[in-house]
């Protein structure tokens, strides 16, 4: 049965969205010294190198030292998730969302940043809602996004909406028979408002999940603040990244809505609020799309052309997040219920992404990912063997919900009368990940599982990695979907 009961017109302009609308705290975002004198990328790479010629050679590519623990409490939002780290590493190659065009979506009647904010200067912001005054929350979620001192000061072009129009008439086209407009050039948008209780909530999330597996279209979202149950809008979607808070003061437990028991939110980032945590995370990936935007100029017909694919994003993020103290989901479950996948770490995302896509079989990949697809029943293997005990090891999976699309005609038994509308009829394949390792007798033990008969996320992770031979195993049941499902596998496995 398709959900039928939205207000005839599309534009929804009496939706009810509560909005997190908070003053932006003062010192969130910190002071980073932008200018200073830039390694040398080369001389990086020979000294990993000649690390690995001096015996540190334990079975994988080089690892890289990870942000500490000491170093993910402050004030500064850019050494709290690696960006410090990944600027240093990296130099004059660091990604800052150049070139990526991003979406602003604000709930109430003024829903466009201040224009003149310092902070937001060479962002060209677009109105795409019609005149609006300008707004301090859309002004403080853009700077936790773009600003000066945010992931992604590269964004240069960001198209803001007001939440109504943007659900309805201006972009997603909630309750029409047209799929949402596809006409806007942005890749990743940010929403810093929630929404509970509305009949119209499975509509909109379905055709959320569409943009993204059908155009590769993020959004990030954030949950409610407060310890709070996990809202309908847009959290409660499959195929998005829903942020909480570092501090844990948010929404969480799992969803009430499109299946209930699914975990959020998948990450955590620094901010007061989740208004402006979860502009950091849109900042991320604007960052992590620059980087797979260039992988894919240098060789377009390359396995690691896929570099850039939603999934993969995704899979990035919550396989390099940073676990915090007591991190430990429930029985069944693939995240925690209070931090998700852990903090965001923009430096071991973009590690993970530069390692490269592998295929199933055998590999040395310290840092990786894959992007393939596995047909009902199948198995794919990811087999490393490691000559010295190793640190923490993450594997992240990610795959999307489907939403069949197009227009489909309904009749109405009783009258005869037929109508068409947009087909928001969803399709889920059930993927599950799974760790095992050789014993001494050549045989298989299984070291951890996460195998959630909801999510369409799991994740396996272990503070240490003795050496040895193991597998990380994708296996899809034997689900009611006939056809292949595309899958982001990510992982990293820090030295000890």
């Amino acid at each position: 049965m398709l959900p039928s009961d939205l207000p005839d017109s599309p534009t929804m302009q009496r939706w009810p969205v509560l909005v997190l609308w908070m003053a932006l705290s003062a010192g969130v975002l910190g002071t980073v010294a932008w200018f200073h004198a830039l390694p040398d990328p080369a001389a990086a790479q020979d000294e990993a190198r000649d690390g690995a010629e001096n015996g540190v050679d334990d079975g994988l590519t080089p690892a890289v030292e990870p942000v500490g623990p000491e170093r993910r409490g402050g004030d500064n939002v850019r050494e709290t998730i690696g960006w410090d780290q990944a600027r240093e590493r990296l130099g004059r190659e660091m990604p800052t969302g150049r070139g990526i065009a991003a979406g602003l979506v604000e709930a109430g009647e003024a829903y466009a940043p201040n224009s003149r904010d310092e902070r937001l200067r060479g962002v060209n912001f677009i109105l795409q809602s019609g005149n609006t005054g300008s707004s301090g929350h859309a002004s403080g979620a853009a700077r936790s996004a773009f600003g000066q001192q945010a992931p992604a000061p590269g964004v240069g072009r960001v198209h803001c909406f007001s939440v109504s129009h943007w659900m309805g008439e201006g972009y997603l086209r909630t309750g029409a028979v047209e799929p949402p407009d596809d006409w806007n050039e942005a890749r990743v948008f940010n929403h810093s408002w929630i929404a509970e209780e509305a009949d119209y909530a499975p509509q909109v999330i379905r055709r959320v999940d569409w943009l993204a597996d059908e155009q590769d279209i993020l959004c990030c979202v954030g949950v409610n603040n407060g310890n709070t149950r996990v809202p309908h809008l847009l959290a409660s979607a499959y195929n998005t990244i829903s942020v909480g808070v570092i501090s844990g003061d948010h929404s969480r437990g799992t969803t009430r809505i499109e299946t209930h028991g699914r975990c959020k939110p998948e990450l955590v980032a620094p901010g007061s609020l989740t208004s402006w945590a979860t502009p950091v995370v849109t900042g991320c990936v604007a960052m992590l799309l620059q980087r797979g935007d260039e992988i894919q100029e240098r060789d377009p017909l390359s396995p690691d052309a896929n570099a850039q694919r939603s999934e993969v994003v995704k899979a990035l993020l919550m396989g390099g997040a940073f676990k915090p103290l007591g991190w430990a989901p429930n029985v069944d479950e693939p995240l925690d219920p209070r931090w998700g996948a852990g903090i965001v770490d923009i430096d071991r995302a973009l590690l993970m992404m530069d390692g490269g896509h592998t295929e199933p079989g055998d590999t040395d990949k310290r840092y990786g990912w894959a992007f393939t697809d596995i047909e009902r029943a199948g198995t794919h293997d990811y087999t490393f063997t490691i000559t010295a005990d190793q640190g923490e090891a993450c594997f992240a999976l990610v795959w999307h919900r489907r939403i069949v699309g197009g227009a489909v005609t309904l009749r109405n038994n009783a009258t005869g009368e037929t109508r068409e509308v947009w087909n928001n009829t969803p399709k889920l394949a059930d993927l599950d990940l799974e760790l095992v390792r050789l014993n001494d007798a050549d045989e298989e033990e299984q070291v951890q599982i996460s195998r959630s008969a909801v999510d369409n996320v799991e994740m396996v992770y272990l503070e240490t990695l003795p050496a040895g031979t193991y597998t990380a195993r994708v296996t899809r049941g034997n689900d009611r979907e006939d056809a292949p499902w595309d899958y982001a596998l990510a992982w990293r496995i820090e030295a000890e």
